[in-house]
């Protein structure tokens, strides 16, 4: 998967494939990078070039905490996937109109809309966890809320409808 990562405002272009063997294949503009990463509870331990670091990470996508060591930072992260997915429907991850879907597999984990309520373009109606992180999905446009196709809890396939806008 290719992503677009801006740390300290300096952006970079990463990809990352996954080997049968569970380890990754790391490109850093484009270039190879020997890198060994392993999940831990709540981030990453990530051995580059020799160097060992524990990245804690916590956040949105669009604004991850980061800590390794003293060093702290926020990091954005934007996927390919998610920059064709804006691209096609001109606004915010799960903007769709009148349709709020999800943009990748995850799971449920918050509904910030009840039945009947207002919403105005932009505004945040769902949260899904995917990779553990979590996404807030919008409105792409103003509108009431005229039903809600999922509940807590529930796991989504990318694409699935969400939100009914009116």
């Amino acid at each position: 998967m290719k992503y677009e990562v801006t740390i300290d405002g300096q952006t970079r272009d990463v990809e990352v494939e996954l080997t049968p063997d569970g380890k990754a294949s790391v490109q850093l503009d484009g270039k190879p990078v020997q890198a060994d990463i392993t999940r831990i509870p709540g981030g990453v331990s990530v051995r580059i070039q020799g160097s060992m670091f524990d990245v804690m990470l916590g956040g949105k996508p669009d604004a991850i905490s980061a800590a390794a060591g003293p060093y702290r930072t926020e990091v954005s992260v934007v996927s390919e996937r998610s920059k064709a997915l804006k691209r096609r429907k001109g606004a915010g991850a799960g903007a769709g109109g009148k349709n709020v879907m999800s943009p990748m597999p995850g799971r449920v984990v918050k509904l910030l809309v009840q039945l009947g309520d207002e919403v105005t373009p932009g505004q945040p109606v769902v949260i899904i966890e995917a990779m553990k992180m979590e996404n807030d999905l919008r409105a792409g446009e103003a509108g009431k809320v005229a039903s809600i196709h999922c509940k807590i809890g529930d796991s989504v396939e990318s694409g699935a409808l969400l939100v009914t806008i009116e």
